[in-house]
């Protein structure tokens, strides 16, 4: 089953599905979702009728806006895929918008079922990395304000903000459904003897204490230095919380041709 219909049923699939009511709207209290909304995306058999059953219009626009930031040390992502963006299923995409603060960066994951391509809309640069399987090289490289760089599928990479202010990305991905995995974050969950054997018999136990940050973080100590900035009470959502992504001040382009 695919991830947007998780937990639900296939009951309607032969009535028009309206895609502009929220999922949570389509639950009753026992959390059994009565009409999916995108199963009759994926079982149409043409897709003529696959477009036609995306209603109403709008359906077809998702408001980065209206995301959830979240609490993130280092910054916030906000995705649109086919589990909150059903009209994806109508083609092969997804998309995140993301704002790393000052030496903010997106720890090492990876993307288990796309290729990702990112831009630098504002601000930057961005420092990025990736390897792919055992015995490949890394692959760095530093991505100025206006170009963009390639993630391949299922390769391990990150990306740190190098400027002393937010920097904003655009990243588009040739899956509805990407999949993210922090490595280092789902690594600590595995068997801890098995964790400890990996690292060589280090105690794992003073890396547990530390308590794994989020997906974004603040990222090296030499960025943190030289922003001025002290890692134990730096608070992003205080000073960027409301940091307005959609402005032409905040996009470093501003829409010049």
């Amino acid at each position: 089953m695919h991830r947007c219909c998780q937990g639900g049923t296939h009951s309607d699939i032969g009535n028009s599905v309206d895609l502009g009511v929220r999922r949570d709207q389509l639950c009753d209290e026992g959390g059994v979702v009565r009409r999916c909304r995108c199963s009759k995306l994926i079982t149409a058999n043409t897709q003529v009728n696959r477009v036609a059953d995306v209603t109403p219009n709008s359906a077809y626009v998702f408001d980065f806006t209206a995301g959830s930031r979240g609490t993130a040390l280092g910054g916030f992502a906000i995705a649109a895929n086919s589990a909150n963006f059903p009209a994806l299923l109508t083609g092969n995409g997804a998309m995140t918008v993301g704002v790393l603060g000052p030496c903010g960066a997106n720890s090492p994951h990876t993307h288990p079922r796309a290729t990702e391509i990112q831009i630098v809309v504002s601000g930057g640069p961005i420092y990025t990395e990736f390897i792919m399987e055992n015995g490949a090289n890394v692959i760095n490289n530093t991505v100025p304000l206006g170009s963009a760089t390639v993630f391949p599928k299922g390769s391990i990479h990150f990306q740190q903000n190098m400027a002393c202010e937010p920097t904003i990305f655009v990243a588009s991905f040739d899956e509805v459904d990407p999949g993210t995995s922090q490595i280092a974050q789902n690594f600590f969950k595995l068997n801890q003897a098995v964790v400890e054997a990996t690292l060589g018999d280090v105690g794992v136990s003073v890396l547990d204490a530390t308590k794994l940050p989020e997906n974004i973080i603040l990222g090296a100590q030499e960025c943190l230095d030289r922003c001025g900035i002290d890692r134990s009470t730096f608070n992003f959502t205080a000073s960027f919380g409301d940091y307005a992504i959609f402005t032409n001040s905040s996009w470093g382009m501003n829409g010049k041709k």
